[in-house]
């Protein structure tokens, strides 16, 4: 065949794939506030810039997330259509809420432009503000570079989750040279949106002129908005994208509580929803705590015998399964009525661990042997469908990876790393990976899926991916780290040694650049939020960094 030819019909191939991708994508801005009380109104204008007519579906939310009302409009080939927000729909508005824009056809967000004009009735002045186009004009990280309460000024600013799932978006204040005031985590469900004034949404006073940033954990767009009490000055200021926002966890303060714990290899463990900490103390039993009272836990499950090995949290936070070595058996607490049940006897078992979308368990034995149940998520029953004897082995640590398909095991004793496919049930086979790090402890994995394994030396290692080629990291402490956990995004990696009251912080953005934080007594574990705003530790005391 003619090169010629072949890369033509590669090109219209190329292009035919493309227009099929694009009919089945949905294109989408948002507009984070309107508003239609106090005299102020929300005039918009939607102007299309394609050579053809473009359906546009307008959606209206109240500020909880609620959709509203629905409005299907047509907009000529380089006309435009305006109108005051509410004349779009049927049905009657609330005063305040969000708008989402919605089209299918490709050119929308390259030649559609979306302007909003905030009015005052007194009709000494408006506020012009841009619509946010797509995935181009929102971020995790917002900057606002200036606002004022002060020389009869007054600031505004509206914050909207576009995302189908719940984030935490974190405001922060800064003075002018530079200070972090005050930080204040808001959760937002889908499409909901927080509007106010930047003081009211802290605990503490803030300055009359300042900067405000905004990082969250997942996808926002939004702006401010100033003006003078006589309405006939002001500016609306977009947020600026700002990466540079991500958490400075070297720079946070250390809150140290007064609970004492035994401190001889504590484990904690966090519900998703982050309201409650649940701390294993050996030799005691597992406190349960809830966010914002770690003096004091709210219940103790305690056992019958001594118990040493690890523990895990049913990603519904209805159970926990805990792994007794002396016993040679693991227990289920029932969260929802605090009894406690004994399940199948296994050797020294040492590690559990229930998968992402809690439909299997895996539980890991001083004696290296690997066991997979499937869950039943109604009534909770386990049922083993496969199981693995390793020769010599010891099974300190269990992770699945974050799609569920791989199990990932840490050998203490054959310095390894083996790793389970459950694709395929009928053919299911151990691999394994030859670890350079003497007794690997502790596993855990980014939400981009690198994964890092520490050891009782000083060295962490790091796999990008199960197929690559492991890296390594050097710790300056004299001793390893017992168990380890990384932010969701992947920057930072905490560390938590065995007999130290150190905590290793590396940022793994700046080379692997580290830090520390001391504490009062041993730190044996840390774990992050989902959130990445606060991490816990424990060891002779529960406390938190943010």
């Amino acid at each position: 065949m003619n090169l010629n030819v072949f890369k033509k019909i590669f090109f219209l191939i190329s292009l035919l794939l493309i227009l099929l991708f694009l009919s089945g994508c949905t294109f989408e801005q948002y507009i984070a506030h309107y508003a239609n009380q106090y005299g102020w109104r929300t005039k918009l204008t939607i102007r299309n810039g394609n050579s053809s007519d473009v359906d546009v579906t307008l959606e209206f939310y109240d500020n909880d997330g609620n959709k509203v009302s629905t409005a299907e409009i047509t907009i000529p080939a380089n006309g435009f259509r305006t109108d005051y927000v509410e004349n779009f729909f049927t049905e009657s508005l609330p005063d305040t809420g969000s708008l989402r824009i919605v089209s299918d056809e490709p050119g929308f967000v390259s030649k559609v432009a979306t302007i909003i004009l905030f009015e005052h009735t007194d009709s000494k002045g408006s506020v012009c503000m841009g619509g946010l186009q797509g995935a181009k004009r929102v971020s995790k990280y917002l900057s606002f570079p200036w606002f004022e309460n002060s020389n009869d000024f007054t600031t505004g600013i509206a914050i909207l989750n576009p995302n189908g799932y719940d984030i935490v978006a974190t405001m922060r204040a800064n003075t002018e040279d530079g200070t972090l005031i005050y930080s204040k985590p808001i959760k937002l469900k889908p499409m909901q949106r927080i509007i106010g004034f930047p003081s009211s949404f802290f605990d503490e006073s803030i300055p009359d002129m300042s900067t405000l940033d905004v990082f969250a954990t997942g996808e926002i767009t939004g702006f401010i908005i100033m003006y003078d009490n006589n309405i006939d000055k002001a500016e609306a200021i977009s947020g600026v994208e700002n990466e540079n926002l991500a958490p400075e966890y070297i720079t946070y303060q250390t809150y140290v509580e007064n609970k004492t714990l035994d401190g001889t290899l504590c484990i904690a463990r966090l519900s998703r929803d982050m309201n409650t900490i649940y701390v294993m103390e050996y030799g005691v039993g597992i406190h349960v705590f809830k966010k914002g009272d770690l003096n004091t836990p709210v219940h103790t499950y305690t056992f019958s015998t001594s118990f040493y090995g690890r523990f895990d949290v049913s990603p519904d936070n209805k159970r926990i399964i805990v792994a007794n070595w002396y016993q040679n058996k693991f227990y289920e607490i029932n969260l929802e009525d605090d009894s406690i049940s004994t399940f199948d006897n296994l050797e020294s078992a040492w590690s559990v661990a229930y998968s992402k979308d809690g439909n299997y368990l895996a539980v890991g034995s001083g004696e290296g042997t690997i066991v997979l149940y499937e869950v039943d998520l109604e009534t909770h029953t386990y049922t083993p469908f496969f199981s693995a004897s390793i020769s010599g082995g010891s099974i300190s640590d269990l992770i699945f990876s974050n799609d569920s398909k791989y199990l990932l095991a840490t050998d203490f004793n054959n310095k390894k790393l083996y790793y389970i496919n459950l694709a395929s049930k009928t053919n299911m086979t151990v691999e394994d990976k030859d670890l350079n790090l003497d007794g690997p402890e502790s596993l855990c994995v980014s939400r981009g899926g690198t994964y890092y394994i520490c050891g009782i030396d000083n060295k962490i290692c790091k796999l990008s991916s199960l197929t690559s080629t492991p890296t390594y990291i050097s710790l300056s402490r004299t001793r390893g780290a017992y168990n380890i956990d990384v932010s969701s995004d992947g920057r930072y990696l905490f560390c938590a040694g065995d007999e130290s009251s150190e905590i290793t912080i590396i940022d793994l953005n700046k080379n692997n650049e580290e830090t520390s934080i001391n504490t009062t007594g041993y730190v044996t574990d840390v774990v992050f939020s989902p959130d990445d705003l606060f991490v816990y530790y424990v060891g002779k005391k529960l406390g938190y960094l943010y």
